[in-house]
């Protein structure tokens, strides 16, 4: 069961999202009450890197949905090598991948002062790893599953 929390007074940043808490996990997720989908500039590329095929499959019909080009990569070397044909305009990584994962992806993007904006997603419910994400320069860190309407926005945020 998942419970909705409205804040009264939200911040000018969060008048389009609510809190909502996952009682499983005792985490706060915020999600998204605006409309789901408005269609965005089919020139913007988003890239999806994860090793569940069955996650990158539905991540990649969430974000196709609302008119973005989708390339995804079943790994992290994967990802790296593409760099050299194509630059996305965000990522969309998880964490726990084998061989190269989320973080090490993460850190060659940094050290490569690549700008490319990224949404990390992770199935453990760490906050350890949510302010390791922000000391890093993640823009977005999501807990799967993750809340398409949430997805979405946290995209379209850190193109903006």
């Amino acid at each position: 069961m998942v419970r909705s929390h409205y804040c009264a007074d939200p911040p000018e940043r969060l008048q389009n999202f609510y809190i909502r808490l996952n009682p499983q996990y005792l985490m706060p997720v915020l999600t998204s009450t605006a409309r789901p989908c408005a269609r965005i500039c089919p020139e913007l590329l988003v890239a999806v890197v994860d090793d569940d095929s069955s996650v990158r499959r539905a991540l990649t019909r969430v974000i196709r949905s609302c008119g973005f080009q989708v390339e995804s990569f079943s790994s992290g070397d994967e990802f790296l090598r593409s760099l050299d044909d194509c630059e996305p305009d965000c990522v969309v990584l998880d964490v726990n991948m084998p061989e190269i994962n989320g973080w090490e992806v993460q850190s060659h993007l940094s050290r490569a002062n690549a700008d490319n904006p990224v949404v990390m997603m992770s199935g453990e419910h760490d906050l350890g790893a949510l302010a390791r994400a922000k000391r890093n320069g993640v823009q977005h860190y999501l807990s799967k599953p993750v809340d398409a309407d949430l997805l979405l926005g946290a995209i379209r945020n850190a193109i903006a």
